[in-house]
């Protein structure tokens, strides 16, 4: 975490300067210090500048001796600094809790969990210890990520029934993440602090700038398409009224002629004569009677020739130029209905010509699409499933609910890497079986964890092609944003992901800001993106609150709060954030926030990095290259 990192250097350097102090031997505090953290402090930074439970004495970091010598929300208890409980609250309590809460929903909505910004919250209002803060970050993001994933799961794909959550990339992607966050890690303990804040900004800009520009585009793409709508109802709306206006002018000479059924004649009008114009009106008006017959019986027959016509191409399978029958093009051409037949562009769709629909057909068209080839990207509205294979036809069924296969793969990683992180230890406690750090045991789980995800990124890589050469053997028909996997693609991103791993572990970020610009940039749909993403983030914070779970570091009473809030705020933000969004069409919403969250972080990467090298300058700090054994 970027702030995490920030605390870290402040003590590190406040340490070499009260080593510098205590070589001149200006000051003694031996009886009450630990040897290797003599770091000066004050009662107003005790929070952030000792480690531990200890206090401030006297200007330095030991254990405390009343509760003065602990912070604001800081207890001594047994000679050790302990955290008041969440109950009873005080006001930074609540601002704690509305800021994890409100940060959660904007983690759900996008997928990026929030954790960045849960530790400044912890550190700056409540004055959690550094670690201390790290670890109800990671529950908070635990929360999120499990309510993130039972709304992906459930949640349907935007053009397809299946789940949000593209499985394919998450058995790709997690491997390569977790070997690359591996070695990122001990690069960030060798690589200069400087180097590290440039790298942090000039990431977080390109992002930023990306993502920005891909939600600017979003945008204008939907303005347009709202634009094309507007203007298609507007022209259904003039073709109604223009098939109004002429059923009130047949309406208007039908009742003229039937005027002439009963009429009244003078006195001296010929009775003969007034007889046979009767007579004539009543033939003209069953002439007309007889050609709306003929015409309603031409109707039926167009509509029968159209739909089997329709029926014939599409089991054929070619989809060439439509040429219309004889019949149709003779029906269009009678003057008769020159006025209610509009130009109308050319499509490949079966359209009955807007002059032979009744009202109700035309305010509630039905078009039947072509049908297209088999390697066309389509939605679930043209996806049809007859005429298929059996085993096509299966695949298309199991795609409906989560992979099993998928699933366990994904489990398997997990507890590897529980079992990992719990045997050598590291920022959330000691190890469980006595390994030390840089020790031979600790080099050999490093190298055996490594190759095992390597093994498991090549097993993904293979089971994901092997699927996709049996779609296109199949014909399976992809949806918008779905990845198109190749022997290159199956190489290339493996070690993208891993260049993001170590990417993430080196700039102390959460894995989500990295996977969320990769696979915006493989084309993968926003309302996937932030899915899938979700569940990649559920994987490393479920494992990272186990283990500070069992190191002892995470308070439960806030941790079961924020938990909570972070199952709450992630609900919100799926629930009705990200939904509205995915209903209403407009994921440059989404896109907008994700910017937004990039925005904050580099503001305060900018400050972490800014502060950190006036910090080192100022006290003649080290700020060479460092050993990941010290």
């Amino acid at each position: 975490m970027i702030v995490q990192v920030l605390i870290l250097t402040f003590v590190v350097s406040s340490g070499s300067c009260c080593s510098a102090r205590n070589a001149n031997g200006t000051t003694n505090h031996s009886s009450i210090l630990n040897a290797d953290t003599q770091r000066t402090c004050n009662h107003g930074i005790v929070d952030f500048v000792c480690q531990g439970s200890q206090g401030c004495v006297d200007g330095l970091c030991g254990v405390c001796r009343s509760d003065a010598d602990c912070g604001a929300q800081s207890t001594c208890k047994g000679s050790q600094c302990i955290h008041k409980g969440i109950w009873p609250p005080t006001w930074q309590t609540f601002i704690s809790m509305i800021g994890g809460f409100a940060i959660s929903i904007l983690g759900g909505a996008t997928g990026l969990g929030g954790g960045s910004f849960v530790v400044p919250v912890m550190s700056l209002v409540s004055f959690f210890k550094s670690s201390v803060g790290v670890a109800i970050a990671q529950v908070t993001i635990f929360g999120n990520g499990i309510m993130s994933f039972i709304m992906g799961m459930y949640g349907r794909h935007p053009n397809r029934d299946r789940p949000r959550i593209y499985c394919d990339i998450v058995v790709v992607m997690i491997p390569c993440l977790l070997a690359g966050s591996f070695i990122g890690v001990y690069l960030a303990q060798i690589v200069p602090q400087y180097v590290i804040t440039v790298l942090l900004c000039l990431f977080l800009i390109l992002t930023l700038y990306r993502s920005f520009k891909k939600a600017v585009v979003e945008f204008r793409k939907e303005q347009q398409i709202r634009k094309e709508a507007k203007q298609a109802a507007l022209s259904t709306f003039q073709g109604i009224k223009v098939g109004l206006s002429a059923d009130k002018e047949s309406q208007k000479g039908s009742s003229q002629i039937t005027k002439y059924e009963s009429p009244s004649f003078p006195d001296h009008a010929d009775p003969q004569l007034s007889n046979e114009s009767i007579n004539i009106d009543q033939q003209e008006h069953q002439h007309v009677v007889e050609e709306s017959k003929e015409m309603d019986e031409l109707t039926s027959e167009m509509e029968s020739l159209h739909k089997k016509e329709g029926n014939e191409i599409y089991k054929s399978g070619s989809v060439g130029p439509i040429k219309p029958s004889p019949l149709i093009t003779q029906f269009e051409n009678m003057p008769e209905f020159s006025v209610l037949s509009p130009p109308q562009t050319p499509t490949n769709e079966f359209d009955i010509p807007t002059s032979l629909k009744t009202l109700g057909e035309t305010l509630v068209p039905t078009k039947q699409k072509a049908p297209q080839p088999p390697d066309s990207i389509i939605n679930e509205h043209s996806l049809n499933t007859d005429n298929i294979s059996p085993e096509l036809a299966q695949m298309y069924k199991s795609e409906r609910r989560l992979s099993i296969k998928k699933t366990i793969f994904c489990v398997i990683m997990w507890i590897v890497l529980l079992l990992v992180s719990l045997a050598r230890g590291g920022k959330s406690g000691k190890s469980i079986i006595g390994i030390l750090k840089c020790s031979a045991g600790d080099w050999v789980i490093i190298v055996l964890y490594l190759i095992f995800t390597g093994c498991m990124t090549c097993v993904g890589s293979f089971l994901t092609l092997k699927e996709q050469r049996k779609k296109d053997a199949l014909g399976y028909q992809f949806a918008e944003g779905d990845v198109r996997w190749t022997l290159r693609s199956s190489i290339l991103y493996p070690f993208i992901c891993t260049a993001a791993g170590v990417l993430a572990g080196l700039l102390g970020i959460g894995g989500a800001l990295i996977t969320n610009p990769i696979l915006l940039e493989m084309g993968v749909l926003i309302p996937v993106v932030t899915a899938t993403t979700s569940a990649l983030l559920l994987t490393t914070s479920s494992s990272s609150s186990l283990q500070f779970a069992v190191g002892g570091m995470l308070p439960w009473d806030w941790g079961i709060v924020f938990f909570i809030l972070g199952l709450g705020g992630a609900l919100l933000g799926t629930a009705v954030v990200a939904r509205i969004a995915i209903k209403k069409k407009r994921y440059s919403v989404l896109l907008f926030l994700i910017g937004t969250l990039f925005s904050v972080s580099l503001v305060i990467s900018g400050f972490h990095g800014l502060f950190t090298i006036i910090l080192l300058a100022s006290h003649r700090g080290y700020m060479g290259f460092s050993s990941p054994c010290n």
